[in-house]
């Protein structure tokens, strides 16, 4: 977190303080919860230096549920999204071409502070927490010339991708309401966005279904050919493979909009439809990746050179953008 965020996030506190401060005179005190869902659509873009394109489009069908105080001019809210079990489309020149499984989970937490200025104009800033749990898994069978005597010829491939996104951040909001009829307001909002973005995920690579022949050799038993230098006892090539960990971070800032409508239906009911886009984009991500073959396998014992460890800057470049269509029921506690 850089200062500008720790700065914000204090000055987030202060109005929050405030309002509980005055716990003292509970009647003043105006509080109210809410619950909905919120259809989410991520629209995500990376193009990496050589121009090649991957497109991940995912959309979440998400249970939110909020609660929120306020006293006189002054409010706070908190608010909770989650959505589980989704799976993306892909498309682009990085798209896969293999079968696989897909799941991408979302968490999404905002802390809101609302200061309003007159009936119609509101000031506020908000922390936003947005998460994402991606999974990747992929199951080949290939052939291979590796070694010509081998009955079999062929093995299996399987490849997992565990990705934990993460993108935090903070919200200024200039907002705007007006009455057009009885029980309809309109309400729109604006503001500047400030966002943080942390990918950090694990690749795995595991070789299995070689021929029992070339696994007895591969283990220190008798090989019907002779290597130069002999390959280890102990070291087989079935279950063998490599473990990646790698790291993207960068920062972007960008425009929040939003619009919507209020139905008041009466003083403790009132149900909201709302529209927000929040568009990022982060050029030049530090890149850091350690990776080796597992440990007591063929990789790890035979071959030479197998542990990756690289930091760098690179130029590869993410457009994350987030559309919110949301409805949600609020109930007004006193």
């Amino acid at each position: 977190m850089n200062f500008n965020k720790y700065f914000f996030t204090s000055a987030l506190l202060v109005p929050a303080l405030l309002i509980f401060s005055s716990l003292s005179s509970a009647q003043e005190l105006k509080w109210g919860v809410s619950v909905g869902i919120n259809q989410v659509d991520n629209e995500y873009v990376s193009t990496d230096t050589d121009g090649d394109i991957l497109n991940r489009d995912t959309e979440w069908s998400a249970l939110t549920y909020g609660i929120d105080v306020s006293s006189g001019k002054h409010s706070f809210n908190i608010s909770i999204g989650t959505g589980d079990d989704e799976t993306p489309s892909f498309s682009g020149t990085r798209a896969s071409e293999n079968s696989g499984t897909y799941s991408l989970n979302m968490d999404d937490l905002s802390l809101n502070y609302t200061y309003r200025l007159n009936p119609n104009w509101t000031i506020g800033l908000g922390i936003n927490e947005l998460s994402h749990d991606f999974a990747y898994a992929e199951s080949n069978d290939r052939q291979w010339n590796g070694d010509q005597w081998d009955p079999d010829g062929s093995y299996n491939r399987a490849y997992t991708d565990n990705e934990d996104i993460s993108i935090d951040g903070l919200t200024l909001l200039l907002g705007y309401n007006k009455q057009i009829s009885q029980n309809w307001f309109f309400t729109t909002k604006v503001g500047y966005l400030q966002q943080d973005l942390e990918f950090t995920g694990t690749e795995v690579v595991t070789y299995s279904g070689f021929s029992s022949t070339l696994n007895s050799c591969y283990s220190g038993g008798a090989c019907p050919v002779t290597y130069s230098p002999p390959i280890p006892a102990n070291s087989g090539i079935e279950g063998d493979g490599f473990t990646d960990n790698y790291k993207y971070t960068g920062d972007a800032s960008s425009v929040v909009f939003g619009m919507g409508l209020v139905w008041i239906i009466n003083p403790k009911n009132q149900i909201y439809f709302d529209y927000t886009i929040r568009g990022l984009e982060y050029d030049d991500l530090d890149y850091s990746i350690t990776g080796a073959a597992r440990p007591g396998g063929f990789f790890d014992t035979y071959q030479e050179d197998t542990g990756i460890d690289n930091t760098d800057t690179i130029s590869n470049k993410v457009e994350n953008d987030y559309h919110f269509f949301s409805m949600r029921w609020r109930y007004s506690l006193n």
